[in-house]
């Protein structure tokens, strides 16, 4: 899909401020580089994916198209994942919870999503 991926992140420990965010780069040939990030990147605490398309896969440069495969694939990670500042994963993995926290809304919203009943 991509000519070169970049993973860009920052730490979030306190202790870590100081230190400048780094880039992993590959161009999917067997290597990769770690550097800091150039200081005109701005990278907040964390991290982020940016993939160099090839022409061919144009498609995914729509947001619609991106937000759709993040649902698809990454709604039940236990991490927030953003799509241009918007929270993309919005349900909850209710078996990694507490059963006694799990109450009949929780149920019913997670049977409606999988059997895609809204």
């Amino acid at each position: 899909v991509g000519d070169k991926v970049e993973v860009r992140s920052r730490s979030a420990y306190e202790k870590n401020s100081s230190q400048p965010p780094l880039v992993w780069s590959s161009e999917g040939v067997g290597t990769y580089d770690i550097s800091d990030l150039s200081p005109d990147i701005k990278q907040d605490r964390g991290t982020s994916i940016v993939i160099h398309l090839k022409d061919d896969f144009i498609e995914y440069i729509d947001e619609k198209r991106i937000e759709s495969i993040l649902k698809k694939y990454s709604n039940f990670v236990n991490f927030p994942i953003s799509l241009n500042g918007a929270k993309v994963n919005t349900m909850e993995a209710i078996w990694s919870m507490d059963p006694k926290d799990i109450d009949d809304e929780k149920y019913s919203a997670f049977y409606k999503y999988i059997a895609h009943a809204y």
